[in-house]
């Protein structure tokens, strides 16, 4: 046995390199993930505040809502697509944008409807150009105290 050990060997360097080596590898394969992610996150995130801008105009827009009133004989709003009636019990209104598709859904038939007015359910989707969902939303269009 050598009693002289004032040094490291070659071999604990090769070690302790190889060791640390490989923690730095696994760990700066975390960045492009972590990146990735965000970027994902940042897209929804535009997504669904895009979503809720749109839901908010169509919510307050006259048109909308007289064209609602009118039970879809009146003017429709642009990007009026259709009021099918196999089993779609709602106005559909597509907007092709150059990102995104809007498609809004408004019901026929209100959801609430007393002596204050009628409340209509209006959904929000928005698709990718490979109609994929990006985002999607919902919330009422209020017609109070009017009546058709």
């Amino acid at each position: 046995m050598v009693r002289n050990e004032k040094g490291v060997t070659l071999v604990e360097i090769l070690a302790a390199v190889t060791i640390l080596s490989i923690i730095l590898v696994s760990i700066f394969n975390l960045f492009p993930q972590i990146g990735m992610m965000n970027q994902q996150n940042a897209m929804k995130l535009k997504g669904m505040n895009t979503a809720k801008g749109v839901l908010v105009e169509w919510s307050n827009r006259e048109d909308v809502k007289s064209f609602v009133l009118s039970s879809g004989t009146g003017s429709p709003p642009d990007g009026y697509q259709s009021a099918e009636s196999d089993g779609k019990d709602y106005y559909l209104f597509t907007i092709e944008e150059a990102s995104v598709d809007k498609l809004i859904k408004i019901n026929k038939s209100p959801t609430l409807d007393n002596d204050a007015g009628k409340t209509y359910l209006i959904q929000v989707e928005l698709k990718d150009k490979k109609g994929r969902l990006v985002s999607e939303t919902f919330g009422y269009v209020s017609l109070e105290g009017e009546q058709p």
